[in-house]
């Protein structure tokens, strides 16, 4: 007869497998020297069943942005592309008067056709979306200079705008 695999309460009298079955047979028919508990599965519970929503990190965290800073981004997306647009203008003027030349090596081949008006948008939508994200950045010394990138490409562009309004003067 072969061995049981759980061991029983019984202690072992002798080495006999027939000694061994008799011995760890139940006193009564149907009875189990082993809890039948023991033998069935049992429920995984967790250490602490109580449930705590402080414990729970969400899945998607953006920090709050505030209507004010919306606001001033919107401002500076719309200065930032107006200055863009005056930067265009103000250079098509001088390079039709041959007064300058297109300093810009990417804007260079766009310089002589109204393409350039588009091709200087790119730049303010790209500090745009920089901006953006750094507004809703999870680390606080980003958030806290999303503004900068728009306000450096806005002057730059006025800048130049204005440069290139003196020189055709």
């Amino acid at each position: 007869m072969p061995v049981p695999k759980v061991k029983s309460s019984a202690p072992e009298s002798g080495s006999n497998a027939d000694e061994l079955a008799t011995s760890s047979s139940p006193a009564t028919p149907g009875a189990s020297s082993v809890s039948e508990s023991s033998l069935s599965p049992q429920p995984i519970a967790p250490a602490n069943a109580v449930f705590q929503p402080s414990l729970l990190k969400p899945a998607i965290s953006h920090p709050y942005v505030s209507e004010r800073d919306k606001k001033i981004w919107y401002a500076l997306a719309i200065t930032s592309s107006g200055a863009a647009t005056l930067d265009a203008w103000s250079t098509r003027r001088a390079l039709s008067r041959n007064d300058g030349t297109e300093a810009n090596p990417l804007l260079r081949p766009f310089a002589h056709s109204g393409m350039l008006y588009a091709a200087t948008q790119v730049s303010p939508l790209l500090i745009d979306y920089i901006g953006k994200r750094m507004m809703v950045s999870r680390y606080r010394m980003v958030r806290r200079v999303w503004w900068v990138p728009q306000s450096v490409g806005a002057s730059v562009s006025l800048f130049a705008g204005v440069h290139n309004i003196g020189i055709v003067h």
